[in-house]
């Protein structure tokens, strides 16, 4: 009866981490197939805010608001200056690590290239 629970609770650990295997693995092709991320600018937020990206992935802004917005990195790696309703921004990211950015206070977001 020990024998038969150890290898229940061994076969479901087992294909827990299969499954979990297969969704890093399955994130990690949609990550590399993509050269172009997209992130919506709001009139509020980033949509999404953060994201992880691979070496050498474009990541570009659209501005989907009603006003003008930017993006701008905290570090200073880029600055789009002001992007009316529709205009767009495109950041190439290489290396590794994450970059912060805003807007204003309220809007901010981050990439992380890993």
């Amino acid at each position: 009866m020990k024998r038969l629970a150890y290898f229940a609770t061994t076969l479901c650990v087992l294909v827990l981490l299969a499954f979990a295997t297969a969704a890093v693995a399955q994130q990690g092709e949609e990550t590399a197939q993509g050269d172009v991320v997209g992130v919506s600018i709001r009139d509020n937020y980033f949509d999404p805010a953060d994201i992880v990206v691979s070496p050498g992935t474009t990541v570009e802004w659209v501005n989907e608001g009603q006003n003008p917005h930017s993006v701008v990195a905290d570090n200073g790696m880029f600055d789009s200056g002001l992007l009316d309703p529709g205009e767009s921004y495109q950041v190439t990211f290489e290396g590794s690590g994450t970059v912060t950015y805003h807007c204003s206070p309220e809007m901010s977001g981050s990439v992380t290239v890993a």
